[in-house]
């Protein structure tokens, strides 16, 4: 919509380099939160949660260096960006924009205490910090620019089911809780990850907290806010398949399932009747919680509930169904950096809604 070609991931590297492991230069995923670090692919819900949405800007252009220890057992990664989403919200996935003197530092680190049967049952523990400067230009958090200015922090976030945009389908994209934009010089995002696989059942969940120094709102320095969100997710397959792990990054693999035990089918018998299989089915169930209340900003709480089935015909081929209740509460005040945007306002309510999704891959 915004005229520019859009990139995901476009970078080249280098594997097995002694003592350093593999280096990638370019337009690469930012090592922040397990959500955000897998495929888009191997999303179980509709959409990631609230805390991707509101604190993980998913690429960075610049270095990531990463290396496994133990046999694969853990892995550690260190990256190096420069200026990245400066205006997020429309250049985060196009590499355009580069800051003059702002500088992003992450690191993460993973570890597999468990890990048998070919990864059908093992434990992920990780934890990344990430620390996101601002001057003059960069940071991170969903960040726009106001007033000609690009240094500013934005922390937003929407339903984890998303209203049609566009076409014969004219939605609503706002988000539901929204501190606005304002000026800071830096943030840090400090993130946990816990991933548990036990053959068809699984336990996914995470935990971000984020610090804001030196912010300047509402015509006036404010103290440093901190802001925290953080999901649950449990999945079960009724028909006995397991989600992928990649050992070598740390993270889920490319596609949820290898490939349905039986794929979907339905044929009729020489001999009459019919024959059939069921391809997978996955039952989940999910909560995340996000947190923009603090000091002068009151951006309000958004707690949201969301079941759903997942029904993977062959490798390829995918059909979601998801139920969602959402609530956003405790809004205060208009919040401080109103003057410089703020589109929430601050009653409290509730959404249902349902969704269905049809993934083909090719």
């Amino acid at each position: 919509p915004n005229g520019l070609i859009n990139l995901d991931e476009m970078w080249v590297g280098i594997q097995k380099v002694p003592l350093i492991g593999t280096v990638r230069v370019g337009h690469v995923k930012t090592q922040q939160g397990l959500e955000s670090l897998s495929s888009s692919k191997a999303i179980q819900f509709l959409e990631r949660s609230s805390v991707f949405d509101c604190f993980w800007g998913e690429f960075m252009d610049g270095i990531w260096v990463t290396n496994t220890l133990f046999n694969e057992r853990a892995t550690v990664h260190a990256q190096f960006g420069r200026g990245v989403g400066a205006a997020a919200d429309l250049n985060d996935n196009t590499g355009a924009l580069f800051g003059d003197g702002s500088y992003d530092y992450v690191g993460r680190v993973t570890a597999l205490p468990y890990y048998e049967n070919e990864g059908r049952c093992l434990v992920h523990v990780g934890t990344s910090l990430g620390y996101y400067q601002n001057n003059q230009n960069g940071g991170r958090g969903n960040v726009v620019p106001f007033n000609g200015q690009d240094n500013a922090f934005r922390y937003r976030a929407r339903f984890d089911q998303r209203d049609s945009i566009g076409g014969a389908f004219n939605g609503n994209p706002n988000r539901v809780i929204d501190t606005g934009a304002f000026i800071a010089d830096s943030s840090v995002n400090w993130a946990t990850e816990l991933l548990v696989i036990a053959g068809p059942a699984s336990l996914q969940a995470e935990y971000n907290y984020t610090t804001v120094q030196s912010p300047f709102a509402g015509g006036a320095a404010r103290s440093d806010p901190a802001f925290h969100g953080y999901y649950v997710t449990l999945s079960y397959f009724l028909t006995g398949e397991n989600r992928q792990y990649d050992k070598r990054l740390g993270r889920l693999g490319s596609r949820v399932i290898a490939q349905p035990y039986t794929p979907f089918f339905l044929v009729s018998r020489d001999c009459g009747g019919t024959c059939w299989g069921w391809g997978a089915v996955e039952a989940l169930v999910g909560f995340d919680h996000l947190d923009l209340d603090s000091q002068a900003f009151q951006a309000g709480q958004l707690d949201q509930v969301r079941a759903g089935i997942n029904w993977y015909l062959n490798p390829n081929f995918k059909v979601q169904f998801q139920y969602l209740h959402g609530s956003r509460y405790h809004l205060g005040p208009t919040p401080a950096g109103a003057t410089i945007g703020n589109a929430t306002g601050n009653l409290s309510g509730d959404a249902d809604a349902f969704g269905i999704r049809t993934v083909l891959e090719f």
